[in-house]
């Protein structure tokens, strides 16, 4: 895929895709994607799409953190 971010262990810079980056959480690739303000990343989880938005890589990679944590039973304070 890509290669690992130093500063963001759940999230690579996009091989195929330049400027964008794919997280990982719950067992899923999220993809992640620059827009208007801020970023946003976006996968098909449990037959519905999850999206989570924030204002920089860092914000998104504590969002994809606590939702990994939340199923896995550890954490039931994921806010979108």
């Amino acid at each position: 895929m890509g290669y690992r971010m130093r500063n963001y262990p759940n999230i690579d810079k996009s091989y195929f895709n330049p400027g964008d980056y794919v997280g990982y959480s719950a067992g899923k690739v999220w993809k992640i994607q620059k827009y208007n303000r801020g970023w946003q990343a976006s996968t098909k989880y449990d037959h519905k799409y999850r999206v989570f938005e924030g204002v920089n890589l860092q914000e998104i990679s504590s969002k994809l953190y606590l939702f990994d944590s939340e199923m896995k039973g550890e954490n039931n304070d994921v806010k979108n």
